[in-house]
């Protein structure tokens, strides 16, 4: 079964919200991964994560389809930052909807640093630190080595939604796409679930609307780094029985579900609001909606 629905991104956006209430609707068939990343090829998953690699790994995700399934897709939340996932997809499905869920640029640079650091994929606590030192980053220097991507830690560039959005609309008519914002999705979230499923064909359900997702934080970045060093360090050399327990001894005593953000200097965050101002003024234009408080 071809999927005829993807949620392209972007990551730290709510998708893996939209993701669970979609699942829970009848009509509507959702992949188990989330995030197969088929399509995107420029980007690797971190060694925990799956990926398909595969043309028939890929299809065997959607073996459970069936007739009640009325939208069938995945969600892949760096499609919109591949530079080939869009085109291959329309490759394969030209007639297939788009979700793209966006946030405030500055504030998704902040999320996806926590969510790095929470992974160890960063190893600067510092956010302001880590900004400073994008470009160079970006070729693999000053980072863990166990990092896949890279390119990631340009969160310069990887929050340029409003130019990755700018290059899905000048691939996929207009009609195919439908952007989705994370504060619409906290304030009026029946009627955004709604605005989704009728869009992908399918059919409201009553839902659980919980949030999935929400940020997590480690006791300490530095022992998860050293765990999680020790994991790729001591594949093949250290018996894998060991390995495993260290890692769960630290995923349940080193974390925890604190909500205390990433300090940052009235003069950064301005900065960075700042920065992304002609991202912003892009998804106006696109979408067609004021977002002056997303440059304030």
């Amino acid at each position: 079964m071809q999927p005829n629905y993807f949620i392209v991104g972007a990551p730290k956006c709510g998708t893996t919200t939209l993701a669970y209430w979609l699942s829970q609707t009848p009509s509507v068939f959702m992949t188990t991964p989330k995030e197969p990343h088929f399509y995107a090829p420029d980007y690797r998953q971190p060694a925990a994560s799956i990926q398909c690699n595969d043309r028939e790994q890929y299809d065997a995700l959607f073996d459970e389809v069936t007739d009640q399934h009325k939208a069938v897709g995945e969600a892949s939340t760096h499609y919109l930052w591949s530079e080939v996932a869009i085109s291959s997809i329309l490759a394969d499905a030209p007639d297939a909807k788009f979700v793209v869920c966006l946030r405030k640029p500055s504030d998704m640079v902040r999320s996806m640093h926590e969510h790095h650091l929470f992974w160890a994929l960063d190893n600067i606590p510092n956010l302001e630190k880590a900004w400073r030192l994008n470009e160079v980053r970006r070729t693999g220097r000053k980072n863990p080595p166990w990092n896949p991507n890279p390119a990631k830690l340009d969160y310069a560039k990887a929050c340029a939604v409003g130019s990755q959005l700018d290059r899905l609309y000048r691939l996929v008519p207009e009609e195919q796409i439908l952007i989705v914002l994370l504060e619409d999705m906290s304030q009026k979230p029946q009627e955004v679930y709604r605005q989704v499923v009728e869009f992908i064909g399918g059919e409201p359900a009553d839902i659980d609307f919980s949030r999935r997702n929400v940020t997590r934080r480690r006791r300490s970045n530095r022992v998860h780094a050293m765990v999680r060093g020790f994991r790729h360090f001591g594949k093949g050399r250290v018996p894998w029985r060991i390995i495993d327990l260290v890692h769960r001894i630290n995923e349940s005593r080193n974390t925890t579900s604190s909500r205390r953000a990433s300090q940052m200097t009235d003069e950064f965050r301005a900065e960075l609001v700042k920065f992304f101002i002609p991202e912003v003024e892009k998804i106006e234009v696109l979408i067609g909606r004021d977002l002056s408080h997303w440059k304030n």
